[in-house]
């Protein structure tokens, strides 16, 4: 008969016979034994995409209308020229010295201010000083600010002097 001494001695090499056996096949093996089960996902059918649309067929470009030609009507000597017709605003600021010369002409006057120049342009009551410096973007002088003085009343008087000047020009 076997005393329970000899009980440990004997199951311990059985035990770990089968301890040996469990282990060898793998940790994933393993894993997938003691894992929880999987989580059903549900799979959503999603309807057809429609076909893409189809740009809009491009309009018929027309070609914008003239304007009729106003007649000239000259004024007898001695009166006052018309009011100038309100149009586009008249935008020095930022343009070339070429461009403003060929807008409003060669100015009365030139001078030099610091490292540019000041235009200055007169009409009747109506003068615009412009102040030219280099522009280093554009590697040429152009305006960078304009001032005009004019006695003619009313919210629009810089611009209407401004159309004068250009339309003194274009004659």
């Amino acid at each position: 008969m076997s005393t329970p001494r000899n009980v440990p001695h004997t199951a311990l090499p059985a035990s770990l016979a089968l301890l040996a056996l469990v282990l060898l096949p793998g940790c994933s093996d393993i894993s997938r034994v003691f894992a929880p089960p999987p989580v059903p996902v549900a799979v959503v059918k999603h309807p057809p995409a429609p076909p893409p649309a189809r740009p809009p067929a491009p309009a018929q470009s027309r070609p914008a209308p003239v304007p009729p030609a106003e007649p000239v009507v000259s004024q007898p000597l001695g009166t006052s020229a018309p009011p100038a017709a309100a149009g586009p605003d008249v935008v020095l600021t930022g343009m070339s010295q070429p461009a403003l010369v060929r807008l409003l002409g060669q100015p009365a006057a030139r001078s030099p201010t610091g490292q540019g120049e000041r235009w200055t342009y007169r009409s009747g009551r109506c003068q615009v000083e412009v102040f030219i410096f280099p522009d280093v973007a554009r590697g040429e002088p152009a305006v960078l600010d304009q001032r005009v003085t004019d006695d003619t009343p009313g919210p629009d008087a810089a611009q209407a002097c401004l159309r004068r000047m250009r339309d003194d020009h274009a004659i």
